[in-house]
């Protein structure tokens, strides 16, 4: 199944809001970034269908340590 660019990019927005140094990173690599932790999220806990999948992405994002500085290196 082909991930939703729609909820990458919601996905992408919640990163920047709790990672402001993301904001400078190129649009190539945020989408990436997203892109992995969106995958993340798929195959995580949060994933239900008892919420919607942006609240769900919020709280994984919320409760889940995410770094994107190693996904660069």
């Amino acid at each position: 199944m082909t991930p939703n660019p729609y909820y990458i990019y919601v996905t992408l927005h919640l990163l920047e809001c709790l990672d402001e140094t993301l904001a400078y990173e190129a649009l190539d690599i945020k989408w990436d970034i997203a892109s992995e932790v969106y995958q993340k999220f798929l195959d995580s806990k949060y994933n239900v269908e008892t919420k919607s999948e942006y609240d769900c992405i919020e709280e994984f994002l919320t409760h889940e340590p995410i770094s994107h500085d190693e996904d660069n290196e």
